[in-house]
């Protein structure tokens, strides 16, 4: 893995997903008009990583690497 400290603002795709589908209901956009979907808050990868090895059904470790 590389930096661990890195945050970013990740969306849930079902959450992204409704919002996609509620706009093209809306219908009431221009044309290339931009849309950002995002939770508003950033997390560290480090947090996400420590998550998903707290959920796996098996034993895990991880190792960063300062190359990356």
């Amino acid at each position: 893995m590389g930096d661990l400290e890195t945050r970013r603002d990740y969306s849930d795709v079902e959450e992204t997903a409704a919002g996609l589908a509620h706009l093209a209901i809306r219908g009431d956009f221009a044309l290339g008009e931009a849309f950002n979907f995002a939770s508003g808050r950033a997390r560290r990868m480090r947090e996400l990583l420590d998550s998903m090895i707290a959920m796996a059904s098996v034993p895990m470790t991880s190792r960063t690497d300062a190359t990356r």
